[in-house]
């Protein structure tokens, strides 16, 4: 007689939700790397081509007038069929602040609506949004109305570096020695500018209007070195 002896499969456990569950990763490829970190490397390797190997908060360009000259200046272009946004002008403060507001609501509103994600997936959608700067321009107003325009490279990081790091320039360009210390702020409203902090982390690239001041009090004598024309 023979004996014939079968083994059975263990029986799968019935899971109502499996047709409901799905992952938000990306499949990956050949090299080990799903399509979304693929994306994110593409992104990410055009952007540095464009910002270049340029040091960050490097000046490349450093004028000092007024605003009453700037506003004159606008003016006559505006005049000769050329419409620009004015240097100190309440209604461009106004827009400004306006557009801030409405774009941090669009943000919070989205943030609100948006499902789970990934990091690599939110860094893709981050960089498709977001537009690289080679340059910043920063318009510094003094206390005297002495307007100082400055134009500075963004760097590899698209940061213009320290904002600390640039005003020092700026016044071992400038002013005589002895100033002091200086503070920045912008407004409105107003807030303090953090000199560690870098220029795109404060809101100032790829351009922005800041107020400087002595942190030892106003000044009454000169602070502008002789040859510097206003």
């Amino acid at each position: 007689t023979t004996t014939s002896s079968s083994s059975s499969a263990p029986t799968k456990k019935f899971d109502p939700y499996s047709t409901y569950r799905h992952s938000t990763q990306a499949l990956p490829e050949s090299d080990g790397k799903s399509k979304t970190e693929a994306e994110l490397n593409k992104l990410k390797k055009k952007q540095r081509e464009i910002l270049g190997n340029e040091e960050e908060g490097r000046i490349t360009s450093i004028q000092v007038t007024t605003q009453e000259i700037c506003a004159s200046q606008q003016q006559q272009s505006s005049s000769d069929g050329f419409v620009g946004g004015s240097m100190g002008s309440t209604s461009g403060d106004g827009l400004l602040l306006s557009q801030t507001l409405k774009r941090n609501m669009e943000k919070q509103k989205k943030r609100e609506n948006t499902g789970f994600t990934t990091k690599a997936m939110r860094d893709v959608e981050a960089l498709k949004k977001s537009k690289v700067y080679k340059r910043s321009k920063l318009r510094l107003v003094m206390e005297d109305k002495v307007l100082i325009l400055v134009e500075f490279e963004n760097g590899r990081n698209g940061t213009g570096g320290k904002v600390g790091k640039l005003l020092d320039e700026v016044k071992e360009r400038l002013f005589v020695e002895g100033v002091g210390d200086l503070g920045m702020y912008v407004t409105p409203p107003k807030q303090e500018i953090d000199l560690d902090k870098t220029f795109k982390e404060e809101g100032l690239v790829p351009t922005g209007k800041a107020f400087v001041y002595f942190r030892g009090g106003k000044r009454s004598a000169p602070y502008l070195k002789e040859g510097v024309a206003v």
